[in-house]
C-alpha cells in the first residue's frame, strides 16, 4: 500500500496486522476465484466428454442396427433363390418381385441386387446407374467366391460400379446346391444417408462426426469437406486415431487438432461392435468452452471488484487510524485507538471468514453431488478428480471454520467469571471420547481450581491441548496424558497438560504457536495449524501466558497460567 510521506512518518503499529489481514482476505478471494474458474473449465470439458461418448454409442448402435436390418432383406432374397434352386428352375419374375419387395422395405439402402457368378448384374431395380458393370475383378466379389462359409461381408467404403455412388457395401454369397459359387446378393448403405443422419445432430459450429473403416478410409463425415485429402474414401487421419486403431481399443476419449480443418476438439472414438468400422464424434473446444469463458470473465470481474473493495477498505481504515493517532499524544488515547483498530480488524476477519463459508459449502455440496451421481460411471480419473475437489473443499471449510473460531476469541463475548476448570476438562474429554477410545489413550486429571474464564473458550483450550497430545502420540507406546494444576502465587495457577508422545524439537518450541504452523504439514495428522495459535489467544485473553517444555522422542508438557477464580479452588 503506497502511503503519502507525511503519513509514512507516523508510527504505525497497526499496519502489519492491517496488511496481513487484508492480504489474507485477498489471497482467499484469489484462491476461490481461481478454483471456480478452473472447476468451471473442467466441468465444461467433462460435459463435452460425456456428450461425445453418448453420441458415439448411439451412432455406432444405429449403424450396426442398419446393417442387421438390411441383412434381413438380403437373407429374404437368398431364401427366394434357394427355393428356386430346390424347385430345379429359375423364375426371374419371382426374383424381381422379391428384390422389389425388399427395396420397398428398406428405403435407407441403395437397393438390393443379385449378381451372377460371372460378376455381372442379374437382377436390380433401384439406383442401377450402370447395368452393364462387371464386378468380377473386385476383391469383395472374389472373397465371396473363394469363401463358401464367409457369412455377411461388410465392405470398405467404395464407389459402386452399378450404383455409381459412394457406399458401405453389404454382400452375401449365393451357393448352388452342389456347393459351387452361384453369385452374390448385394445391398449398400449410401454415404449421403449417413451424412444426413449426422447433420441432424446438434454438435455446434465446430462439431464433427465421422464414420471410417478400420483401414482408415472415410465412409461418411459431417460437415462435408471438399479438398482432395478429405474426399470420400480418403484415409487421412490424425496420428492419434492411427495409434488408437492400431491398439485395438474399443472406446476411448482423446483431444486433438484435426489435420483436415485445423479445429481443436475433444472427441470420442468407438468401434462398431461386430463390424470393421468405427465412429468418431468431436466437439470443438471453442464451442463447448464458450459459456465457460463468459462465466470466467464474470468471475474475474467479481473477484477484481472484491479485491478493490478490500484495498479501499484497508486504505480507509488505515487513514482513519492515522488520523486518530495524529489527534492526542497520550498513551491512553493511543491504546484506545489501537484497540478500536484491532476490533475493526477482528470484525473484518470475522465477517470475511463467516461469509466465505456459504459459497464454499455450495462448492463442496455440488462436488459431492457429482461424486454420488457419476462415481463409477465415467472413469477412474474422473472419480479421483471429484474426490480431490471434495477433499480440498472440506479442508478449506475446516480452515475457514478455524479462522472464524480464531477471530471470535477476541470479539466481544461473555465477561470472564469464576468457573471450575475440572468441569471444562470433563466437557473437553467428553468431546474427545471417540478419539481417546480409538487411540487407546489413558488420561489422568488431577485436582483442578476455579479460574477466571469464559466457558466455551476454556473447554476449547483443554480440548485442543489434549487433542494434540492424542494426535501426536508415539506409535510404539500407549498414549498417557495428565492434566494438573499448581499454584504460582495468590492470584495465579499454572496448568500442565503432559504427554509421552513424539515430542517437539527445540527449534520449533516458539514456531508452533504461530498461525498455520504444523510440525509435519505433509503428514497424515489432520489439522490446519491454528489450534495452538487459538490456545495462546485464549490464554492471553484470560490474562495468562502459555509455553511448552519438550524432549524430542519422549513427550511434551504444555504450560499455561490462569487467574485464580476464588472460593472452591484447589489448594
Amino acid at each position: 500500500m503506497d502511503l503519502p510521506p507525511e503519513i509514512g512518518a507516523v508510527r504505525q503499529p497497526h499496519l502489519p496486522a492491517l496488511l496481513g489481514g487484508g492480504f489474507l482476505v485477498i489471497a482467499v478471494i484469489g484462491l476461490l476465484t481461481g478454483w471456480a474458474i478452473l472447476q468451471g473449465r473442467a466441468d465444461a470439458r467433462r460435459a463435452a466428454e460425456i456428450t461425445t461418448a453418448n453420441l458415439s454409442q448411439i451412432l455406432a448402435d444405429n449403424f450396426s442396427s442398419t446393417i442387421q436390418r438390411i441383412d434381413l432383406g438380403m437373407l429374404a432374397i437368398l431364401d427366394e433363390i434357394v427355393r428356386q434352386q430346390v424347385a430345379g428352375g429359375r423364375d426371374d419374375g419371382r426374383l424381381i418381385a422379391a428384390v422389389a419387395r425388399e427395396d420397398a422395405r428398406h428405403p435407407d439402402s441403395l437397393g438390393f441386387r443379385v449378381v451372377g457368378p460371372d460378376g455381372k448384374l442379374r437382377c436390380g431395380i433401384s439406383n442401377v446407374g450402370n447395368p452393364d458393370g462387371d464386378i468380377s475383378g473386385r476383391a469383395d466379389f472374389q472373397y465371396l467366391r473363394d469363401h463358401p462359409a464367409g457369412g455377411l461381408l461388410v465392405n470398405r467404403p467404395v464407389l459402386g460400379l452399378v450404383t455409381q455412388r459412394w457406399q458401405v457395401g453389404l454382400a452375401r454369397r449365393i451357393t448352388n446346391p452342389d456347393g459351387s459359387f452361384g453369385g452374390a446378393v448385394y445391398s449398400a448403405i449410401p454415404s449421403k444417408a449417413l451424412e444426413k443422419a449426422f447433420d441432424a445432430l446438434n454438435l455446434g459450429p465446430g462439431g464433427m462426426v465421422a464414420l471410417r473403416h478400420t483401414n482408415l478410409q472415410l465412409a461418411a463425415r459431417f460437415p462435408v469437406l471438399v479438398s482432395p485429402n478429405e474426399a470420400m474414401g480418403s484415409a487421412v487421419v490424425s496420428d492419434q486415431v492411427k495409434a488408437i486403431v492400431a491398439s485395438g481399443v474399443a472406446s476411448i476419449q482423446y483431444e486433438y487438432i484435426s489435420p483436415l480443418d485445423g479445429v481443436a476438439r475433444t472427441a470420442h472414438f468407438r468401434q462398431v461392435e461386430g463390424w470393421p468400422y468405427f465412429v468418431v464424434v468431436g466437439l470443438a473446444s471453442d464451442d463447448y468452452l464458450a459459456d465457460w469463458r463468459r462465466h470466467r470473465d464474470q468471475f474475474l470481474l467479481f473477484g477484481g471488484l472484491m479485491v478493490a473493495l478490500v484495498l479501499v477498505g484497508m486504505q480507509i481504515l488505515h487513514r482513519r487510524i492515522v488520523d486518530w493517532q495524529r489527534a492526542t499524544d497520550s498513551l491512553a488515547e493511543k491504546t484506545k485507538l489501537l484497540s478500536q483498530s484491532n476490533a475493526d480488524l477482528e470484525q473484518f476477519a470475522y465477517v470475511a471468514s463467516h461469509d466465505l463459508r456459504t459459497p464454499l459449502r455450495n462448492i463442496v455440496s455440488y462436488a459431492q453431488l457429482l461424486d454420488h451421481r457419476y462415481k463409477g460411471r465415467i472413469d477412474a480419473d474422473a472419480d479421483d478428480f471429484i474426490g480431490f475437489i471434495v477433499e480440498g473443499g472440506k479442508r478449506m471449510t475446516r480452515l475457514i471454520t478455524d479462522l472464524l473460531e480464531y477471530s471470535r476469541v477476541a470479539r466481544p463475548s461473555q465477561p470472564l467469571r469464576s468457573l471450575p476448570a475440572a468441569a471444562a476438562v470433563a466437557h473437553a474429554l467428553a468431546n474427545l471420547a471417540l478419539d481417546i477410545e480409538e487411540a487407546g489413550a489413558e488420561v489422568k486429571v488431577g485436582k483442578l481450581p476455579n479460574v477466571m474464564a469464559e466457558q466455551s473458550q476454556l473447554v476449547s483450550l483443554f480440548q485442543n491441548l489434549v487433542g494434540n497430545a492424542i494426535k501426536y502420540r508415539a506409535p510404539e507406546r500407549p498414549a498417557k496424558i495428565a492434566v494438573t494444576a499448581t499454584r504460582v502465587d495468590a492470584a495465579h495457577w499454572r496448568f500442565a497438560v503432559a504427554d509421552n508422545g513424539i515430542g517437539i524439537e527445540p527449534q520449533y518450541h516458539d514456531k508452533i504457536f504461530e498461525i498455520f504452523q504444523r510440525l509435519d504439514p505433509a503428514g497424515d495428522a489432520e489439522g490446519t495449524g491454528i489450534g495452538l495459535t487459538l490456545c495462546r489467544r485464549i490464554v492471553n485473553r484470560f490474562g495468562g501466558i502459555i509455553r511448552l517444555e519438550s524432549t524430542f522422542g519422549e513427550g511434551t508438557t504444555m504450560l499455561f497460567t490462569l487467574r485464580d477464580g476464588g472460593a472452591g479452588s484447589a489448594g
